[in-house]
């Protein structure tokens, strides 16, 4: 660094730096840059400062809207919305979340287009068992699944595609819920419009939530284990096949 020497009016000699930066608390002002220990102390601390301009001007963060919001962004960008980590408590949270406004809109959609009854008390006692239904699918049945059905998935994964811990396998299925957790619903509201819907748009809908699901669960596998696009769906097919074999085998000793 060029240093220019002078005196001071008692004619001793002082150092000056001629580099010149901008003050990282004030940008309209400048700062000798003196040596390098100091300008990577006011580096950090423009760092920091804009840190904290930056959490100032962030929105606030609602739980509830935000964790749907990115459900949505999961559904339209998979690659992109399954790149972070999280742990098996942290995706348990992420999917309750997410389901509560897709429960609301269905308790009062469900409310709405609900035949009208001659006596206030039926209609009620319908829309409780509605109710309670949605909320056993939503809160544990859809869960327990991923629960049940992830962990061999990740035991015939681990032998032959990838090496990643449990939790990031977990996390997948949560992500492929997702479509269901959003737009499930939409499937019950149908079959209660039967002038206009028929079984055969039922069917499509739900055909086109499989594959949308399948879509986010090959982009969280392949991110979050580390593995080539499709091989998660080859290997949940394969996965479903050993199942089929081993209930094949065993349902014939049970009497059932």
């Amino acid at each position: 660094m060029a240093i220019l020497l002078s005196r001071d009016s008692n004619n001793s000699l002082y150092c000056m730096a001629t580099k010149m930066i901008p003050d990282p608390l004030d940008p309209t002002k400048t700062i000798p840059a003196i040596d390098e220990e100091q300008l990577a102390d006011w580096t950090l601390k423009k760092a920091a400062a804009e840190k904290a301009r930056d959490e100032a001007n962030k929105k606030p963060y609602v739980p509830i809207w935000g964790e749907f919001v990115r459900g949505i962004d999961i559904m339209l960008s998979p690659k992109a919305g399954t790149e972070g980590a999280m742990t098996v408590t942290e995706s348990l949270q992420f999917y309750y979340k997410l389901t509560i406004i897709p429960f609301a809109l269905s308790v009062i959609l469900t409310f709405l287009l609900m035949p009208q009854f001659n006596a206030s008390v039926s209609r009620v006692g319908l829309l409780e068992n509605i109710v309670l239904i949605e909320a056993l699918l939503y809160w544990v049945l859809m869960p327990f699944g991923a629960l049940v059905i992830s962990y061999p998935y990740h035991l015939l994964g681990k032998v032959l595609l990838f090496d990643g811990d449990y939790k990031n396998t977990f996390a997948s299925f949560i992500y492929l819920l997702v479509p269901f957790a959003i737009f499930g619903w939409v499937l019950r509201l149908m079959g209660m419009m039967p002038g206009i819907f028929d079984v055969n748009g039922v069917i499509a809908v739900t055909i086109i939530l499989i594959l949308w699901s399948l879509w986010v669960f090959d982009a969280a596998i392949a991110n979050l284990q580390d593995t080539g696009r499709f091989s998660p769906i080859a290997l949940l097919v394969l996965f479903a096949v050993v199942i089929y074999a081993i209930l094949a085998f065993i349902l014939p000793f049970t009497g059932i």
